[in-house]
């Protein structure tokens, strides 16, 4: 066999020279090293993370009574009542000790969006109280819409007696 000149060993600051890449000190922690990569990149393949969707509400509303953001949630999840509804974030984490906000429904909040002016001018929704929602358009303009009934989540009826506040007037 011919003759192999020896080189560094390829761990950082290791004086030891070798034919092969690593020194014999160095080779089983290189080995321990890449069986670990071997078994963390098998991992992360099993738990790839997958986008979630995105909803033109996703990061612009807000919780009038703690500060916090709203988060999607499929409410009563798998049963024939299944709903999205969109829910305060502390509310949802730590209960209602912490926040008494309510959640309201996608498809009521989706209305409301389309009364206030469009989806595609909100640039912030406001939850101030119970059944009251405060659309912040990008112009500056702002819109407050109420509901006067409650948002019945299993029902399916919703409250159909809204009134629109503009600037502190009231319009049915």
């Amino acid at each position: 066999m011919p003759y192999k000149p020896k080189r560094p060993c390829a761990h950082p600051g290791c004086p030891a020279l070798t034919d092969k890449q690593f020194c014999e000190a160095h080779a089983k922690q290189d080995a321990r090293d890449y069986a670990h990569e071997a078994i963390i990149d098998r991992r992360a393949a099993r738990h790839q993370q997958v986008p979630s969707e995105t909803t033109p509400f996703t990061g612009i509303i807000k919780c009038g009574i703690c500060g916090s953001g709203y988060r999607r949630k499929h409410a009563a999840a798998g049963s024939k009542y299944e709903k999205l509804v969109w829910i305060c974030a502390t509310f949802n984490t730590l209960g209602k000790e912490h926040c008494a906000a309510q959640q309201i429904p996608e498809d009521i909040l989706l209305t409301k969006a389309e009364e206030a002016g469009g989806l595609e001018d909100l640039q912030e929704v406001q939850m101030p109280g119970p059944f009251a929602l405060t659309f912040i358009c990008k112009d500056g303009r702002q819109v407050e819409l109420a509901c006067v009934r409650r948002w019945p989540i299993a029902r399916g009826v919703y409250g159909t007696q809204d009134v629109l506040l503009l600037s502190g007037g009231f319009f049915t």
